[in-house]
């Protein structure tokens, strides 16, 4: 997808001569879902064609059976990982990771799903992720059914790292060597729990600075719905300064966090830029498990530590589901124990009151 968010259809080549899949892709683009979910259905696809270009006889894509899936999914678990050893995946000890392998599954299922739609099968062969002890597939009404199981059993999810106190003040204290533009960045990507491409597409008419406000626009958004947030006097502060800065760089307004590279000097920081200011950060603060999300989750984590609600911090992050918000937040047995110690205060001094009445 380029940034007007035409489908670029070279880097779909089976999807753009399969007339029922090119259907289905500009459909999921007209959806107007995120750029990257779109890449990533369409990477997804053009792994099936090709695997039912390269099977022996090939495989017509319209006409797959639940045998022909079966045998993708088998593909999937026994293939190589591009990105190394170091991916595991569940069952084989080797291969594509479970996400990855539950993406491709995805993707062959919302096709298959128009396919039946307007009327070119009769029946999805993906089902709806169900795989019976007999190696088929099935569209299973009863989910507690004994012969049943997942089609690819799904890892547990796991929780990201977060820095505790301690370590986050060695964030902070490696911060301070860095460049006012980075201090800035990382404060703000911080305060406003910003991703990397939400911060790397702020404009310079995204502050509101008598608000402390970040205006963040549904295009640049993951989820494509605006929202505001906030940032702290002391990242105002290092903000300001920044900004005496990037008026020497390049006046005027647009983006608001610049390259000062001569390589590319007054162009706006990629993703990719900013993952190289986090990792500098991280090694100064001998955290190599930081990465530039981690901010993210730490943000809503402080927030949930001092009581703010779940669906507020939802709104905050832009989550869709409360399940999400959970899975960011890291709150420790102490934690909790004081949230409701604190939040339950005065209906336990009612309690006491009112035994004291009754043994009165």
């Amino acid at each position: 997808m380029d940034p007007s968010g035409s489908i670029r259809w070279e880097i779909f080549p089976r999807i753009a001569v399969l007339p029922s899949a090119q259907e289905w892709f500009q459909l999921q683009a007209n959806r107007q879902l995120s750029p990257r979910t779109i890449e990533a259905y369409g990477r997804s696809l053009e792994d099936f064609l090709h695997f039912c270009e390269q099977h022996d006889p090939p495989l017509v894509v319209e006409t797959a059976t639940k045998v022909d899936l079966a045998a993708y999914v088998q593909d999937l678990v026994k293939r190589p990982n591009s990105h190394g050893q170091q991916i595991i995946h569940l069952h084989s000890g080797s291969g594509l990771s479970d996400q990855t392998i539950q993406l491709r599954l995805t993707a062959a299922r919302l096709y298959y799903d128009h396919l039946v739609e307007t009327g070119k099968q009769a029946r999805n062969p993906v089902g709806r992720g169900k795989y019976t002890r007999s190696s088929h597939f099935s569209v299973g009404r009863n989910r507690n059914s004994a012969n049943e199981r997942p089609l690819v059993r799904r890892k547990p999810a796991r929780q990201p790292w977060i820095p505790s106190d301690e370590q986050f003040k060695r964030l902070l204290a490696a911060l301070s060597c860095e460049s006012l533009r980075n201090q800035a960045l990382f404060l703000l990507m911080y305060d406003s729990a910003l991703r990397r491409e939400e911060l790397a597409l702020l404009e310079m008419t995204d502050i509101d600075w008598a608000h402390r406000e970040v205006t963040l626009r549904p295009e640049t958004c993951k989820t494509s719905s605006g929202r505001l947030v906030l940032f702290t006097q002391a990242t105002a502060t290092r903000l300001r300064a920044y900004l005496e800065r990037r008026r020497q760089i390049k006046p005027g307004l647009g983006r608001l966090f610049l390259s000062e590279s001569d390589r590319n000097r007054a162009s706006g920081l990629t993703p990719e830029m900013i993952n190289k200011v986090m990792r500098s950060i991280a090694r100064r603060a001998n955290l190599p498990q930081f990465h530039p999300h981690t901010l993210h989750h730490l943000r809503l984590t402080h927030m949930a530590r001092c009581g703010i609600a779940e669906h507020i911090i939802a709104e905050y992050a832009a989550h869709k589901s409360l399940d999400t918000t959970r899975l960011y937040i890291h709150m420790s047995g102490r934690d909790i124990s004081a949230a409701v110690a604190s939040q339950m205060e005065d209906f336990e001094a009612w309690i006491a009151a009112t035994l004291e009445e009754v043994e009165g």
